[in-house]
């Protein structure tokens, strides 16, 4: 016999019930009992559930899995396509016959409905238009005379304005119902639907106000059955909506069940939303970071705690991301729609088309964005010229998706061009000057000339702040790509004051959840993990994973960085099993999204070889760091600090497999280039002489490696500290190469003491 476990049924739980009188309804568990050979339900029946007369309770002997037929959870029940919805739920009324109920009410009714609030339910909000709260008043009111929903009423009096539901309306009650009638106006013109055959699920029209708690236990599976939600967003970047329980159960569901999703705007909120994306864009990715399904509200508390729990089942951090994208997508198709209202000829030129294609970047559509851009920019250029300030800032965006997407080659030329065109045209303290800076400072760093990146965007940050102030969007940028050069030299004291500063001004300025705050976690915690700081690097990285997923979408190029550094501090701690499980996920997803020569997959490649090397499967680790050390030579050039790095893990691979004749001449290469290009007290270049020292040890090169080191332990103890791995193997590797010394001093002596005794 299979526990009550295996059915998911539990005390105090709603569940389909079979009455007495043979009626199918709603009823609690009052208790289970289990034995060995069979379980028992005992279920109580709500009087408004069944009028008759039979005793409240019943209960159902279970000895197998069918005589649970009718004993299930309730919502996997209202699920089942074998049992109807009620069918005035399945009604939904027209925008033309929705303004014709507002024309209904009196013309004082917000006026009514408050003085009545003020008097029996004072704890309400005051209401300061016609919106759902008044509008549930008299639906209420009216629905206690005829027991008929607005739709039912409407239906039985033959307008052809009522008919089978077709768009679920997700909005918040507090909205204007006018604002939410010129919405779905605009939503039906965008989306060229027929006004007189789309119906509209309006819960205040639709529902039973008399017997509300039934009836919106349906509602997940309305949403389904219907299949398009029309999300009222008002206002966009602050949208009420994604604050209230019921609206985003709606959404989850609608994106649980493969529902069409999109926006319904006002023209005024339209038009906003336009400007926003060529004057304000970062405004629309604060809105976006600010969505968190675990701090919606309901003016219900009980309300509010079964939504959230229910949504907690599923786990909270999974519903977001299910929403926040969907959310992210339909933000995009309202700019589309925008751009298909702008004559053909203009579109490609317009700011608006430029700014679509940015808003996909941000969102790591990236293969999706490059057409766009590159239309944009060679429409600009053709049509007012190279030297255009429009030209520069379409140069711009593409500019970054080019060195997002680790297209160093080709974006290198229209950086160097667009930063020398900027300085020209528009000047030196100009935003997109200031921009192209950064930019061409990043090519610079991602292609391993730090010197040269350096001060670049030191001047960058200097004249942002001149011009833009400590705490603009653009000098916490700045600020945050010159603590990423500064950690890739080493200088790993000035990169985390830096880099501190910077992520307690995002967190004010943006939010944590903002993707921009989020990259500054992640920096951050790469320097820590530098200096040895596990205990306070490791939550950072993992908050920054979690919320990277949630907030940007695990195939998201951010994500897929942090999860590289969060696997570099695993290995580091020893977690290789945990380390392993999420590499192999994050391979997978970057070679899908990114391709196999972009710095995330060649990042995945690498981190991933050096950890089978570490778990001794070396005939599985060697061909992956051979080819990741092969793509980097040819994507990043021979002296790229990862195509060092790359060297220096197929050699220790090497060095496991005692080939000590290939790994000292790669280690020789890699130690030399280090000190060329990162400098001698750099971390890495430090590792690779603790590499190459551990080397000269395994050959027996004693007279070497004793000064080598013995020099990288001063520096070591010097720049990563006494507990550093560094420092702590290079420890364990002078006291071998002393005890070596000793022993050979002292097999070198007994032959000339043996000699002497037998003088």
């Amino acid at each position: 016999m299979a526990s009550m476990e295996c059915f998911k049924i539990r005390e105090g739980q709603l569940v389909a019930h079979r009455c007495l009188c043979g009626k199918l309804v709603l009823a609690r568990v009052v208790s289970i009992f289990a034995e060995d050979t069979c379980c028992e339900l005992i279920c109580e029946v709500d009087d408004n559930e069944c009028t008759c007369k039979q005793q409240r309770r019943s209960w159902v002997k279970l000895d197998d899995l069918a005589k649970l037929q009718h004993h299930v959870p309730l919502q996997e029940f209202l699920m089942r396509p074998d049992v109807p919805l009620p069918q005035h739920l399945e009604l939904g009324i027209t925008v033309q016959a929705f303004r014709e109920v507002l024309r209904y009410w009196p013309p004082d009714a917000v006026d009514l409905v408050n003085r009545v609030n003020q008097v029996h339910n004072p704890e309400y909000p005051h209401n300061e238009c016609l919106n759902g709260y008044v509008n549930q008043f008299f639906c209420t009111q009216e629905e206690q005379i005829d027991k008929l929903s607005m739709c039912e009423r409407l239906e039985k009096q033959g307008s052809p304005h009522v008919g089978k539901a077709n768009v679920f309306v997700s909005w918040a009650l507090s909205a204007s119902l006018n604002d939410l009638a010129e919405a779905l106006e605009n939503f039906l013109k965008d989306s060229e639907r027929p006004m007189d055959a789309t119906f509209f699920w309006i819960c205040d029209l639709t529902i039973h106000h008399t017997d509300v708690m039934s009836d919106l236990r349906w509602l997940e599976r309305s949403i389904k059955q219907i299949g398009c939600t029309v999300l009222f967003l008002e206002p966009w970047n602050a949208p009420v909506p994604l604050r209230r329980a019921y609206c985003v159960k709606e959404i989850y569901s609608t994106q649980k069940h493969g529902a069409q999703f999109a926006f319904a705007l006002t023209q005024a909120q339209k038009c906003s939303f336009q400007k926003a994306l060529v004057e304000q864009f970062d405004s629309i990715s604060t809105s976006l970071a600010r969505v968190d399904l675990r701090k919606a509200d309901c003016r219900k508390e009980e309300d509010k705690e079964q939504i959230l729990n229910e949504l907690e089942s599923v786990g909270a951090i999974e519903c977001n991301q299910k929403v926040i994208p969907t959310l992210a997508n339909a933000l995009v198709e309202e700019g589309k729609a925008a751009l298909d209202l702008i004559p053909c000829d203009e579109r490609t030129t317009s700011a608006l088309f430029g700014r679509v294609g940015f808003l996909l970047v941000h969102l790591g559509q990236l293969d999706a964005a490059r057409a766009m851009l590159q239309d944009s920019y060679d429409s600009t250029c053709k049509l007012r010229g190279k030297c255009h300030p429009d030209s520069i800032a379409s140069m711009v965006v593409l500019g970054e998706l080019l060195l997002q997407k680790g297209d160093l080659h080709e974006a290198e030329p229209l950086l160097r061009d667009m930063l020398a065109l900027s300085r020209e045209v528009n000047g030196k303290r100009h935003p997109h000057t200031l921009t192209a800076m950064g930019l061409f400072g990043q090519l610079r760093r991602q292609k391993g000339e730090l010197h040269e990146a350096e001060p670049l965007l030191r001047d960058r940050l200097d004249l942002s702040r001149e011009v833009n102030g400590e705490r603009h969007p653009d000098t916490l940028v700045a600020m945050d790509d010159l603590g990423q050069v500064l950690l890739q030299k080493g200088d790993l004291h000035d990169a985390e004051l830096l880099l501190r500063d910077m992520l307690e001004l995002s967190r004010e300025v943006r939010g944590e959840r903002h993707p921009n705050t989020l990259v500054s976690m992640g920096d951050l915690g790469q320097v820590l993990l530098q200096k040895g700081d596990l205990h306070e690097a490791e939550p950072l990285l993992r908050d920054t994973v979690e919320l990277s997923r949630e907030v940007c979408g695990v195939r998201h190029p951010n994500t897929l960085g942090a999860v590289g550094d969060l696997c570099q501090l695993l290995r580091w701690k020893g977690d290789i099993h945990e380390a392993e499980l999420l590499l192999r996920g994050m391979l997978e997803l970057s070679r899908e999204v990114n391709g196999e020569r972009h710095p995330n997959t060649l990042a995945a490649m690498g981190e991933l070889g050096q950890l089978l090397c570490e778990k001794g499967e070396l005939h599985l680790a060697e061909p992956l760091l051979r080819d990741t050390l092969e793509l980097s030579r040819k994507v990043r050039g021979e002296r790229h600090p990862n195509t060092l790095g790359a060297m220096g893990v197929l050699s220790v691979l090497l060095c496991e497999k005692g080939d000590l004749s290939q790994a000292e001449p790669l280690l020789r290469q890699r130690l030399k280039l280090s000190r060329e290009v990162r400098g001698e007290r750099h971390p890495n270049t430090l590792a690779a002489m603790g590499d190459l020292g551990q080397v000269l040890l395994q050959k027996g090169d004693l007279h070497e490696a004793e000064p080598m080191l013995r020099e990288l332990l001063d520096l070591s103890h010097e720049v990563c500290g006494e507990q550093h791995p560094i420092t702590l193997d290079c420890k364990e590797n002078l006291g071998k190469v002393l005890c070596k010394k000793r022993e050979l001093d002292k097999a070198n002596r007994l032959p000339r003491e043996a000699q002497a005794c037998g003088h």
